[in-house]
């Protein structure tokens, strides 16, 4: 991907286990059934074909290019069926299957990485600069202020502060139940329902404000850690360990 950005270029492709195909899309469709389908992206999968999703420009929150304002960078489909997405400059939006929903939170304001749901049902969000908010069934409360670790100054200082959750790029959850946050200038943080863990260099990652992109459980439960530009890493019996080939 470059960063010359023509109308729809279509960069989602499906691999069978001996090729990769360029999967089609369908332009006419108007209406997603998403307890049917898939999102991937900006995009619903219905088995077949990908259609571009197209919200409703009406958020109260706007910010940065006018043209870029709607991209999605994030999405979640929740336990009833309801439909996640996160934008680059508009906030936070639901599709309950008939109609949008856009939040007026002035903390979803900024680029939302991640929407994720726990397993109690809890909808988390991750912002570039706002940390981590958590939805309680009608507001967003901004979670990384609530536990003394949100950047008041981050227009001033975005590249962040050493102890700071204020870059959320991505959330997951352990097969305890303990929240995973990975920021991209303060390592990883744990959250086991009551306080939170900021996990650097002490804890086995190479530097202390290693940037982590990605977070993923494999099938026996153990995490994945992908960073930017130290590798990859998994935490085991309560350390980090550089994965080597």
């Amino acid at each position: 991907k470059t960063n010359v950005r023509p109308k729809d270029i279509i960069e989602i492709c499906s691999f069978d286990g001996y090729s990769f195909k360029v999967m089609q899309t369908d332009t006419n469709l108007k209406s997603y059934d998403f307890k049917k389908g898939e999102l991937l992206f900006e995009y619903y999968f219905d088995g077949k074909l990908l259609s571009k999703i197209r919200l409703p420009h009406t958020s109260p929150n706007e910010i940065g290019p006018p043209r870029f304002q709607y991209d999605i960078y994030a999405t979640c489909l929740d336990k009833s069926g309801n439909a996640w997405f996160g934008t680059q400059g508009t906030g936070v939006c639901k599709y309950d299957g008939k109609s949008y929903t856009w939040f007026n939170c002035k903390d979803l304001i900024g680029s939302i990485r991640d929407i994720y749901e726990d397993k109690n049902g809890t909808i988390w969000v991750g912002n570039n600069g706002d940390g981590l908010l958590r939805y309680d069934g009608k507001n967003f409360i901004n979670f990384s202020r609530e536990k003394n670790v949100h950047n008041p100054d981050f227009e001033k200082y975005p590249t962040g502060k050493p102890g700071l959750m204020s870059r959320v790029w991505k959330i997951a959850e352990d097969n305890q139940g303990n929240l995973w946050v990975a920021t991209i200038d303060n390592g990883a943080w744990m959250y086991d329902g009551k306080k939170v863990f900021n996990f650097t260099s002490k804890d086995g990652l190479s530097q202390e404000e290693v940037g982590i992109w990605t977070i993923y459980k494999d099938k026996k439960g153990k995490l994945w850690f992908g960073t930017e530009g130290d590798g990859v890493y998994t935490f085991e019996e309560g350390k980090f360990n550089k994965f080597k080939l």
